[in-house]
């Protein structure tokens, strides 16, 4: 086969799949599906934009009212049981997830979730500041000591409901509980 040949063949292979997506567009809901999914693209990238300042909302409320991190973290907590058990759903929906991570991790680490003009940071700008502090943060050994902290205090919890139930304690658990209480007292003081 010459150039022109194939050139010609090329030509009316176009002409063949122009027509057939004529035929197509005029035959079915193809379009219409498109246009809803783009509509609902758009929509649902607005209601992530809702979901985050909504959330970086709560969260700066309960967080400023005594800086208590586990106290937003149970307060978004009760939240997701109440909409699983009305919703039915075994797991929260991934926007709520990315969201709630980096509002959790900036609180951790005192990254400001508003600018300076009083407008919601970001959340791609919170997440890679909480990145670059989660870095400092293990270059100094801090999250290795908070989660140390955080054991004790899980365990201590742990023993005090054992106690509470009625449960007792070996001797080596009344050290280890006795320990415990004493260092998350040092450290909290």
């Amino acid at each position: 086969m010459n150039g022109s040949n194939v050139e010609m063949d090329k030509q009316a292979r176009r002409s063949f799949v122009s027509h057939e997506a004529d035929e197509i567009y005029n035959n079915t809901n193809i379009n219409e599906c498109l246009e809803t999914i783009a509509s609902a693209d758009e929509a649902s990238r607005a209601m992530r934009g809702v979901l985050y300042h909504d959330m970086v909302g709560v969260a700066v409320n309960i967080f400023s009212s005594d800086g208590d991190l586990k106290l937003v973290r149970d307060v978004f907590r009760s939240y997701e049981v109440k909409y699983k058990r009305v919703t039915r759903v075994t797991s929260m929906p991934n926007a709520y997830r990315s969201c709630k991570s980096a509002i959790m991790n900036a609180l951790k680490y005192n990254i400001p979730l508003h600018n300076d003009d009083g407008t919601v940071c970001g959340k791609t700008a919170i997440e890679g500041r909480a990145r670059q502090a989660r870095r400092d943060a293990v270059n100094n050994g801090v999250d290795e000591i908070d989660g140390i902290i955080r054991q004790l205090d899980c365990l201590a919890r742990v023993m005090r409901e054992k106690i509470g139930e009625g449960h007792t304690l070996t001797a080596s658990q009344r050290g280890n509980l006795k320990t415990a209480t004493e260092i998350l007292t040092s450290l909290s003081s």
